[in-house]
């Protein structure tokens, strides 16, 4: 039944259902890509009780949102410190790769698709050092290579094209979070120990794979968030970390400049894990 209301959403027909249809580039949708709808101040946060008798409310959310001011320009961000104080005990004492979670969900919180539970169950982590609790990680953006995701752009543009027929607007269909597609899974070596052997090597590969190069471009241009880094540029780890990767990430949400840590879904297992210097603010 979901499913059905998506497409009567997407294709323009009424729900016969009470339940609200939510359209992706809306502050109500909260994908990564888009501003969350704290910005707006729309939402207003359930009470929760958590650690010591504090009751957590919007008030509570908009106490953890601090400023910091570099070469003129005023950025936004969440602090773990202000959490601390407002009333999330024992926050210091986490491992770095948590505090990056919960800073995650404090910037999502909207009572919705993360809740105050959600970052009750980061903080009681240190109680077992365990915890068997499923939170929304929004990561900041997606690393692909060729061989698996070329599959899922064709993914995409099978949504688009069913979309097409059922009379909605296919530019609706884009991913919502970051996505980099780096070509370097296609490469064969034909010359070695030569001075023309990579020049040969790249020429045969654009021959080999023509017609899927060209389906990437396409979709490069077509899908938003989509970036293809074209073959014989690097493998995708040496790109990662030398062109894609930040240590902090911005983002203009209402008038405002949001300052967030870098986070990363990968496709390929290798992707290098990049040091979040990140510990001035979180």
């Amino acid at each position: 039944m979901q499913i059905k209301n998506w497409i009567d959403w997407i294709t323009g027909a009424k729900s016969k259902k009470t339940q609200a249809i939510i359209d992706e580039s809306s502050e109500e949708s909260f994908p990564a890509s888009d501003p969350p709808s704290w910005a707006a101040n729309e939402h207003e946060i359930k009470k929760h009780t958590v650690g010591s008798d504090i009751v957590l409310t919007k008030e509570f959310h908009k106490s953890t949102q601090q400023t910091l001011s570099v070469n003129g320009i005023e950025y936004h961000y969440y602090s773990l410190p202000a959490a601390e104080l407002a009333g999330l005990k024992d926050l210091s004492r986490l491992p770095f790769t948590l505090k990056i979670l919960l800073e995650n969900l404090l910037r999502h919180l909207d009572g919705h698709t993360v809740t105050l539970d959600d970052i009750k169950a980061v903080v009681d982590w240190l109680k077992h050092k365990t915890s068997d609790r499923e939170i929304a990680y929004r990561p900041a953006r997606v690393l692909m290579q060729d061989f698996t995701g070329v599959p899922a752009i064709v993914d995409l543009a099978a949504m688009r094209a069913a979309i097409k027929t059922l009379g909605g607007n296919p530019e609706q269909i884009n991913p919502l979070s970051s996505v980099d597609l780096v070509i370097d899974h296609s490469i064969q070596v034909d010359k070695f120990i030569v001075s023309d052997a990579f020049s040969t090597n790249a020429n045969m590969e654009m021959q080999r794979n023509h017609e899927r190069y060209e389906f990437l471009r396409w979709g490069q241009k077509a899908f938003r968030n989509f970036r293809v880094v074209p073959p014989d540029t690097g493998i995708c780890h040496q790109v990662n970390l030398e062109y894609l990767a930040k240590v902090v990430w911005t983002q203009e949400i209402e008038g405002k400049t949001y300052a967030y840590p870098d986070t990363l879904v990968s496709l390929s297992k290798l992707s290098n894990a990049l040091p979040l210097h990140f510990n001035h603010i979180i």
